[in-house]
């Protein structure tokens, strides 16, 4: 049992609370190791209240197994004012340290947790936040070494590209793709003709909406041919849905290709599952070069500068 303590004493848990989705890591500090991963759906869009993510910490800290000496260090939109509890934004350009400065600290069930805070720009007077893409793009400035100027893609319910220049996050600009993909599928007309979450994917059909977007095609028209390609029975509900996939990401590509110097930029996507084939397929249509490199391992990286640095 002492031993057990001993150990105990050396691991934190890192959680990524973003909106659709839940992940919380048990983390070995000395050893630099995740020993057990958690994963639900239960992101705060399916929390209705703060008993809610209460009783989802009691339940991961079961499965984990952990008796004491452990802290909590959370990410992402439980920071948020539909959260746990809201933890301030940090104007850009920033640093490392000045995030770790503005953690907020906590204490549930005689446990200490802290909550990284979010980043926001203003560009023209239009304001734009992230929560959780800030320990990603820590991550990868720490893993691959980044020096200069890069463009940092991650991919997700709400997509965001991060602009750094020697270890600072400078600007970044948020896209609504992945909640627009679900609302279409969901929410409109077109949800007849398409078969949401389809495990059939079509590169030719995704490729085709990469295409008519790069050849100056509009989204609101072009969305609305899904729906007479099934009328017509030109093609299925696969290849309908892999369409309005490319249609999205191409969206989203088509705008950054148009960024100044993008060509000569350095690239990096942060990306996990299938969204990580989508972005690669999508940058390599537009000829864009890239560095891929896993989210998760981004995210256990920048959790843990970001831990370090709050006791420096």
């Amino acid at each position: 049992m002492a031993l057990k303590n001993e150990i105990d004493n050396y691991f934190i848990i890192f959680i990524d609370w973003g909106t659709t989705n839940f992940r919380a890591y048990k983390f070995h500090l000395k050893k630099n190791k995740v020993f057990e991963k958690i994963e639900s759906n239960k992101g705060i869009l399916n929390i209705k209240n703060k008993s809610e993510y209460i009783r989802i910490l009691k339940q991961t800290l079961k499965k984990f197994q952990l008796k004491k000496n452990y802290n909590i260090l959370m990410a992402g939109m439980v920071g948020s004012k539909k959260g746990l509890y809201e933890a301030p934004y940090v104007r850009v350009p920033t640093t490392l340290k000045k995030i770790a400065l503005k953690i907020i600290n906590k204490k549930i069930l005689n446990i200490q947790i802290k909550i990284i805070p979010g980043l926001v720009c203003k560009k023209n007077n239009l304001y734009d936040v992230i929560r959780g893409e800030e320990t990603l793009a820590i991550g990868a400035i720490e893993k691959l070494k980044v020096k200069g100027f890069s463009y940092l893609c991650c991919p997700g319910t709400h997509s965001k590209w991060l602009t750094i220049y020697n270890n600072k996050i400078r600007y970044f600009s948020s896209y609504m793709s992945g909640e627009l993909y679900s609302a279409i599928g969901k929410g409109t007309i077109l949800s007849q003709s398409l078969k949401y979450k389809s495990p059939k994917f079509s590169k030719i059909f995704f490729n085709k909406g990469l295409s008519l977007i790069k050849k100056g095609y509009s989204l609101p028209n072009i969305l609305f041919k899904i729906r007479t390609m099934d009328i017509f029975k030109q093609n299925n509900a696969s290849q309908r849905n892999s369409f309005l996939s490319g249609l999205i990401i191409g969206s989203e590509i088509n705008e950054i290709s148009k960024q100044k110097n993008i060509s000569k930029s350095n690239i990096i996507l942060v990306a996990s599952g299938p969204l990580t084939k989508f972005y690669s397929l999508s940058l390599n249509f537009y000829k864009i070069k890239f560095n891929l490199v896993k989210a998760d391992s981004c995210f256990i990286t920048g959790m843990k500068k970001i831990y370090e640095s709050s006791y420096k």
